[in-house]
């Protein structure tokens, strides 16, 4: 017996509007598809392998573009099929768009401000944001420094 109120009861109460969740899912699949298609043009610009029998530089961000295309794909037409959306009434659907945006405000920071700087304080904004306070300083200090430890002197490749 479904409880009043919950997902899934039928009273209508768990669902907010016809289709919010649909349409965003569909908006995020659609993102994610121009993204991945963005990625694979720019993939485009990697040398090709010398020898033929060489995976070469490309092969593996290419078969991530093209999961990603497949998998974008497959969340727009699951979306798409699915009919009426419910949305949830949890803290982790405004946390997830939150982390979202923050993968995005990463990716434009590594550039600007260095990978370890950036790696800092996106692994502390996003232990943070996961629920971690306390842990969120420690995590971020402790990954960065044991990146920097392994491939600056260890392994002497350098961190941009």
């Amino acid at each position: 017996m479904a409880v009043p109120g919950s997902i899934g009861s039928g009273d209508g109460a768990a669902c907010r509007g016809d289709g919010i969740l649909r349409i965003g899912t569909i908006a995020v699949g659609c993102a994610t598809l121009a993204f991945s298609l963005a990625y694979l043009h720019a993939i485009g610009d990697l040398p090709a392998p010398l020898d033929p029998e060489d995976i070469g530089p490309r092969r593996f961000p290419n078969i991530i573009a093209v999961l990603l295309v497949v998998l974008s794909l497959l969340l727009i037409a699951e979306a798409w099929f699915r009919g009426k959306g419910e949305l949830v009434k949890d803290p982790a659907t405004w946390r997830a768009g939150a982390l979202f945006l923050l993968c995005v405000a990463y990716v434009a920071a590594v550039p600007l401000a260095g990978y370890l700087v950036a790696t800092l304080i996106w692994i502390a904004a996003a232990v943070w944001l996961l629920g971690g306070r306390w842990l969120a300083p420690v995590t971020a200090v402790g990954f960065v420094a044991f990146i920097y430890g392994v491939f600056e002197q260890v392994l002497g490749v350098p961190v941009p």
